[in-house]
């Protein structure tokens, strides 16, 4: 890694961790003790705090709507600490992961499209969109969201799947660990990851590889094992009640919903255009029409244009047609695809897209480099044509 990408990276960890350090201590000077100092929506914080502080006193582990409290609660249980900083410190060492694990995907990628190394510029751009963004620098010190820990987790799983399945590499230990604790924090995420990843092996990975014996043992291994997770959990039985949440718990919590109901199609047609108006305002709103709230007044002003133009970049790239880029896309597909269905609530989609939208950020960075390649040899060959010229005259 080069000088100045290291000294980048230690600077938005700094200002990261000075960021949080500036909210907690606005926090508690407003009484709110650590957790989020304005309200933009319901704070899980709340109830994680609750659920720690439980387990903590007791070392009991009760119901939990996931494993972030239960862990850090046990933590502190066995540490005899108390209070939110270890949830913060998790959450800071989550945000350097992302930029770590960001910039080792952004270096394959680069490597597979041009043979060369990432250039400083690309690498620049790949820690401010992922460290920067917005609802990242939110979530990450605002409160004690688990999202970070989520981002990680996402990112961790791509990094090792695109060294098994794209590059053929190790990293098979990895991918197993990276993926249980996906599945721990968001379930539905490792659902997507594993829908993403069956998908490149069906379309990509069978074509390119002469292996295909063991291509289709994997995709159909990891298909079985996700299977086999949501049979378990009874989603299939309970299908209609994850539609069902999108006009309950959403509309409650949030205040900004969609308002779509499924279940109100009456034709397939009818069906997929509700699904379609979802799966944009998902991944790339708010729209203009639905910007009724502060937090999604600053997803349309700030992040929606960042958005746009990074799709836009993608789709008139190359790097898109490379394996790694579009193993990458798939992942971010199958997860745009997945929450369009879950998900009703503006809000909560600026925190659930960028899940997909940091592997759409590395394969515009890297495009980034490419155009700039490409300039280069353009350049080059103008500057060479007068020379050739002149040496035919002589």
């Amino acid at each position: 890694m080069r000088t100045q990408t290291i000294l980048l990276l230690l600077l938005i960890a700094l200002a990261k961790l000075a960021v949080v350090i500036f909210v907690h201590v606005w926090s508690v000077d407003v009484g709110m003790g650590g957790l989020s100092p304005i309200i933009l929506g319901g704070d899980d914080g709340i109830t994680y705090r609750r659920i720690a502080g439980h387990v903590a006193e007791t070392g009991r582990l009760p119901g939990a709507p996931n494993v972030w409290p239960l862990a850090i609660g046990l933590l502190m249980h066995w540490m005899g600490l108390r209070g939110l900083f270890l949830f913060k410190a998790f959450l800071f060492v989550a945000s350097v992961l992302v930029l770590v694990y960001g910039l080792r995907l952004l270096d394959r990628l680069s490597w597979e499209a041009t043979r060369q190394r990432p250039s400083v510029r690309s690498q620049a751009v790949t820690l401010v969109l992922l460290g920067l963004f917005p609802t990242v620098v939110y979530y990450g010190s605002f409160s004690i969201y688990r999202d970070l820990m989520i981002y990680a987790s996402y990112l961790a799983c791509a990094y090792y799947g695109y060294e098994v399945f794209v590059r053929r590499a190790r990293g098979g230990i990895g991918l197993v660990i990276s993926l249980g604790g996906l599945f721990a924090f968001r379930w539905y995420a490792a659902v997507a990851f594993v829908a993403g990843t069956v998908a490149w092996l069906g379309v990509v990975g069978l074509r390119q590889s002469r292996r295909k014996g063991a291509i289709l043992a994997s995709g159909a291994a990891l298909g079985l094992l996700m299977l086999a997770l949501l049979v378990r959990m009874n989603f299939f039985a309970d299908f209609m009640h994850y539609l069902r949440f999108r006009q309950t718990f959403e509309a409650m919590e949030g205040g900004s919903t969609l308002g779509i109901d499924f279940a109100s199609a009456t034709t397939p047609w009818g069906f997929l255009a509700l699904y379609a108006y979802s799966f944009v305002s998902n991944a790339v709103g708010p729209l203009p029409f639905q910007v009724n709230s502060l937090s999604t007044l600053v997803g349309f002003v700030f992040e929606v244009p960042v958005i746009a133009y990074a799709l836009y970049r993608v789709f008139r790239g190359q790097v898109r047609k490379t394996p790694g880029g579009r193993y990458l896309l798939l992942l971010a597909l199958a997860w745009f695809g997945l929450i369009a269905i879950y998900n009703d609530n503006l809000g909560t989609a600026l925190r659930l897209r960028v899940l997909g939208m940091q592997l759409v950020f590395l394969v515009f960075a890297c495009e980034l480099w490419v155009a700039q390649l490409r300039r280069r040899s353009l350049t080059a060959r103008r500057q060479a044509r007068p020379a050739a010229l002149v040496a035919q005259v002589v």
